[in-house]
């Protein structure tokens, strides 16, 4: 099964490549046939980069395909291996950051609840809700990443890590499929049935 692409994909390459066109870039990432390049994908995080003030615009080139100029970019604020995680505006992506605190914690304490999560993952520049806490371990569970050790009634539900695949924290998409970074590769859906 294909991975697909990733902001350390377009990153690694933008690095390689430092000065490139969006197409370069999908061409670079696509040496490696175990990744699906969607263009889409590509733009978008080329985009963030661009808003970001890692790359900037130096020039255009024709292409042979149409007569529309594309453009060239460069590598203007290398920040090293790790890709920038960004939104398309370039504004840091605070989702993501909860969700690697949340890891974190998980990968220290082996064994909490969604209270205990919350309250060790909540840094000065990144609060987590209990609820969102709650989420982000229901899905990992479902995922297989967690075990549940105590679910009575009246008690708050102790998660157990039972795969911990590396530092990078596995990250949960809007579809509902957990990517992980640490394999490379989608590791299943979180997505419930309500059949």
């Amino acid at each position: 099964m294909k991975q697909i692409v990733t902001r350390d994909h377009v990153w690694a390459a933008v690095r390689s490549l430092r000065k490139f066109t969006q197409k370069e870039v999908c061409f670079e990432v696509s040496k490696d046939r175990n990744v699906d390049v969607n263009k889409d994908t590509v733009k978008y995080l080329i985009k963030g980069l661009l808003n970001g003030g890692y790359i900037e615009i130096i020039g255009e080139k024709k292409t042979h395909a149409s007569n529309r100029p594309e453009n060239i970019y460069e590598l203007k604020n290398d920040c090293g291996v790790h890709a920038p995680k960004i939104t398309r505006a370039g504004k840091p992506l605070i989702l993501g950051k909860s969700q690697e605190n949340m890891w974190r914690s998980m990968r220290i304490l082996q064994q909490f609840t969604s209270r205990e999560l919350a309250a060790t993952s909540t840094t000065d520049d990144v609060k987590v809700s209990e609820p969102h806490a709650r989420k982000y371990a229901t899905d990992l569970h479902k995922a297989k990443y967690l075990r549940i050790m105590q679910n009575a009634n009246n008690r708050m539900t102790v998660y157990k890590l039972i795969r911990n695949t590396g530092p990078k924290s596995p990250s949960v998409q809007q579809d509902g499929t957990v990517v992980d970074r640490n394999v490379t590769s989608e590791t299943g859906s979180v997505k419930c049935s309500n059949n």
